[in-house]
């Protein structure tokens, strides 16, 4: 067996570093909330003109029921990591997961957070199932049944629960094996694990959970390779998932880099949708990849990966030289708080990362608009897309900043409006 790796003495100047590095995030985040005003491409419209009392009742109704169950969901899983904090249950499971790991460092950090975040599922679990089934069901939105539903949850659970606790083991082993300069370390092993995440992830980790097949309209695929080309993309392939097993949600995306780059439909999308609006929301995702929006979304989670990994590590060698207990900064009994302190920092953070996937929809909205000419039909698609999926029309400006990762449907139907404008055209 392995004992802790030995620690260099942890300096005073570590606490001045989490103030500093708080201090700097603050900052971040008031710009980005300054900066992610109006778009100036948006006409301002009146809600009634476009969607009836009752379903703006409706969509506000669901709207407020899911985040009452967010909010629910994240204060018990902070709640649970206080209590496991104020309880000293650090230790208790960095001990159950050394004697799973057979006394071996790294096995023992693996079982700890394993551990760790099991426990944290399973006090969620009442809510996750409000959420994602019992609301779904009461919406008409869900097509699963009650086991079906069980089994894609627990299936994804144990997936990014592995996936989560082999990333926390391996920055803490980071932090033993250099405790100076691990935060570098694992940094840039967190950059190449979200460069390669993003490359694989349509050919490994999705088709885990779903099924994609090529598109069988060869028709349609000619009219999308041709859109492509004149956005100046080749697009090699376009996959359809069947979504209509879980869901009556609409939708498309585009993932993953290079050659694993792929146009994906819903499978109710294609079913459903007229052929001129499909074309539209495949224009959409067109001008994601036409404007590498994967990788310049990659590009911006650099410096906050960067950042995250010195913050964290000065927040641990911080927490280590106020609790004895605590073999250092990589000691996995430290991770409830380590734990408590992601949770936070994503939570406060929200509002960067939501501005910049909001611009960049915003983009592509745009792009769409160009390649197809057709504001029209981009109005009826954002229509059908809020109707089907229940897309709260309105909401508190501190909602949109924080949690929209695209404009509200009223913005986005005001690009088009603008553009309609812009161009010259009328309705």
């Amino acid at each position: 067996m392995t004992g802790p790796a030995t620690e260099v003495p942890l300096d005073t100047s570590a606490g001045r570093s989490v103030l500093a590095g708080l201090g700097l995030l603050g900052i971040a985040v008031v710009a980005a909330l300054l900066l992610a005003g109006p778009d100036p491409r948006v006409l301002s419209l009146e809600p009634a003109g476009l969607f009836d009392s009752a379903f703006r009742r409706l969509s506000a109704e669901y709207a407020e029921t899911k985040y009452a169950l967010w909010a629910a969901g994240t204060i018990l899983r902070w709640g649970a990591l206080a209590g496991l904090i104020a309880l000293g249950a650090g230790p208790v499971l960095a001990g159950l997961g050394r004697r799973l790991g057979r006394g071996r460092d790294f096995p023992s950090a693996l079982f700890t957070a394993l551990l760790l975040f099991l426990i944290l599922a399973v006090v969620a679990f009442p809510v996750t199932l409000a959420s994602g089934f019992h609301v779904e069901h009461l919406y008409g939105l869900s097509t699963q049944s009650a086991v079906d539903w069980l089994l894609d949850t627990a299936r994804r659970q144990a997936f990014w629960i592995a996936v989560y606790a082999a990333a926390t083991a391996g920055f803490l082993a980071c932090l033993r094996g250099w405790p100076r300069r691990g935060w570098l370390v694992a940094s840039l092993g967190g950059i190449l694990v979200a460069v390669a995440g993003a490359t694989l992830a349509p050919v490994v980790v999705d088709p885990l959970f779903a099924d994609f097949t090529p598109l069988a309209d060869h028709g349609l695929e000619a009219e999308i390779v041709a859109m492509g080309t004149r956005a100046g993309l080749e697009v090699d392939r376009v996959m359809v998932v069947d979504a209509s097993r879980r869901t009556r949600r609409l939708n498309a995306y585009v993932t993953g880099l290079g050659a694993t780059r792929q146009v994906v439909l819903y499978d109710n999308l294609l079913e459903r949708a007229p052929r001129d609006e499909l074309l539209l929301v495949v224009a959409h995702e067109l001008g994601h990849a036409a404007e590498h929006h994967v990788r310049k979304g990659l590009l911006w989670a650099v410096p906050g990966i960067v950042f995250g990994a010195w913050l964290l590590a000065r927040i641990a060698r911080w927490r280590a030289c106020r609790d004895p207990r605590l073999a250092g900064p990589g000691d996995p009994a430290g991770l409830p708080f380590l734990w408590l302190v992601v949770t936070l920092l994503l939570f406060v953070s929200s509002p960067i990362e939501s501005a910049i996937s909001r611009r960049m929809e915003a983009h592509a909205d745009w792009l769409a608009l160009e390649l197809t000419q057709d504001p029209d039909t981009f109005v009826a698609v954002e229509r059908r897309l809020a109707r089907t999926n229940l897309a709260p029309i309105t909401s508190p400006d501190w909602i949109v900043a924080w949690f929209f990762t695209h404009p509200p449907v009223l913005e986005r139907i005001g690009m088009a409006e603008h553009w309609r404008r812009e161009s010259g055209d009328r309705p």
